[in-house]
């Protein structure tokens, strides 16, 4: 009896194996506006779709410019979720400037927002600091970013033809549904080809 039985378990570890998805990991690349060279690594990270956990491989933030232009501080930063599919966000290099009176408070956090197939269709930068605290990379070391992983949401469908609430106006009183009545023009709305049919065949005529 016991053959069996292992050979149920092994299967079912097997199948729970192989229907949990594997980290994913993606390529974050920056580009001075101002600049016609082509785009930089900015981060690798690895995150894991279901639990939305993250790790950043690496990271090397972009080089802080001395110029007065303003294009010069701006830098585009985004992936390539697919060939020649750009996806990003136009950024300012202030946001990796490291803080001179707090060091290590102000890390940058970097958004990656997934679809329905865990992919990346856009990319965020934000100056403040996560909640979670500052990521440490392979090695155990402050990665210098932080990385929120956030899941897109299906949009709010509206119920129509639903039956009012009507709120009670005192607390003993109990709240009451109004049916929802149709319209004039929703009842009778069916006649509106034949009058629009006679008043065209009554004009020829």
């Amino acid at each position: 009896m016991w053959l069996p039985n292992l050979l149920t378990s092994a299967l079912l570890v097997a199948a729970s194996v192989a229907s949990t998805p594997a980290t994913i990991q993606t390529e974050l690349l920056y580009q001075p506006v101002a600049s016609s060279s082509k785009p930089i690594e900015l981060a690798r990270i690895s995150y894991d779709p279901v639990s939305l956990r993250s790790r950043v491989i690496s990271y090397t933030p972009p080089q802080l410019s001395s110029s007065n232009d303003k294009d010069a501080d701006l830098i585009r930063i985004g992936a390539y979720p697919e060939p020649n599919s750009w996806v990003g966000v136009l950024s300012s290099l202030s946001v990796f400037k490291p803080s001179s009176t707090l060091p290590g408070s102000d890390v940058p956090t970097i958004l990656l927002y997934l679809d329905s197939r865990n992919r990346v269709y856009h990319v965020g930068i934000s100056s403040q600091s996560s909640a979670a605290g500052t990521q440490r990379t392979q090695a155990g070391k402050p990665s210098g970013v932080n990385v929120e992983v956030v899941r897109s949401e299906p949009a709010a469908v509206p119920q129509l033809n639903k039956a009012i609430v009507r709120r009670a106006d005192d607390e003993g009183e109990e709240q009451e549904e109004v049916p929802f009545v149709n319209s004039l023009l929703q009842k009778y709305w069916w006649l509106l080809p034949i009058v629009l049919l006679l008043a065209v065949g009554g004009g020829g005529s």
